[in-house]
């Protein structure tokens, strides 16, 4: 491998620190989570997302951090999001679009009346400037980008159930909003497949919708704590994971 590249067999560890000079780069003496990592498309960085703030078992002012880094570890640039005002934020995961000139965060953020969205950031891969915020209702995101980078999907329960939204890559704005057809559903796991026409959403069922208009196209039986994480090349085949209560269950779906 060359220097100054990321090898796609090595692991990439991170510590997130809160700026306390509001300087915008991680300083020390806060604590801090990650959560996700991502490597840009020519393996010069490597991007992390998490959260940070005054103490890790009291949220409020806690703040989404998306930081990147060259290769070498020597740090690019670092973007935050507070949340809404009064409010706080905390970052779940983060993607590269498939060119490399965007990163996008998917986050929960929280108002003062601690209700929960989840907030989907775009950032400029080169500067960190960030681009556009969009917000939706639901829990912990699940966030991707499709192979042909105009689109991003994003998922999360919401009540019973989960919501799915899709983002215009460029600017922010929403193509279509839509909940799951049936409650009981809890999304685990989101692959697009290679022709950015479909969006899988694993879990208990697994179900798929239309990248283009949000229609449920079909839902097939899942298996209980079951997540899909995968794709093969060619989009034929669908690969999930899940327990039983007494072993890991891998399974292989027709897409």
């Amino acid at each position: 491998m060359r220097p100054g590249r990321v090898g796609r067999r090595e692991s990439v560890a991170f510590v997130v620190r809160r700026d306390t000079h509001g300087t915008g780069r991680p300083g020390a003496g806060q604590s801090g989570a990650g959560q996700s990592v991502a490597v840009s498309p020519d393996g010069k960085t490597v991007y992390a997302a998490g959260s940070a703030g005054p103490s890790l078992t009291s949220p409020a002012g806690d703040f989404s951090l998306a930081v990147a880094y060259r290769a070498t570890g020597t740090q690019k640039w670092a973007s935050r999001y507070a949340g809404p005002a009064g409010g706080y934020a905390a970052g779940f995961q983060i993607v590269v679009g498939p060119g490399g000139g965007a990163v996008y965060v998917g986050a929960n953020a929280w108002n003062s009346a601690h209700d929960v969205t989840i907030a989907t950031l775009a950032y400029r891969a080169a500067t960190g400037r960030r681009s556009w915020l969009n917000r939706v209702g639901g829990g912990t995101p699940s966030i991707a980008v499709t192979p042909d980078g105009r689109t991003v999907i994003a998922t999360g329960p919401r009540a019973s159930t989960y919501g799915i939204a899709a983002y215009d890559a460029s600017t922010g704005k929403t193509r279509w909003t839509r909940a799951a057809p049936v409650t009981g559903m809890f999304p685990s796991g989101l692959v697009i497949d290679p022709r950015s026409s479909t969006a899988y959403i694993g879990g208990d069922r697994l179900a798929a919708y239309s990248v283009a208009t949000g229609k449920l196209l079909w839902i097939a039986s899942g298996f209980p704590h079951g997540s899909i994480f995968g794709r093969s090349a060619d989009g034929a085949r669908l690969f999930g994971a899940g327990w039983n209560g007494h072993s890991i269950i891998t399974v292989a779906y027709r897409s």
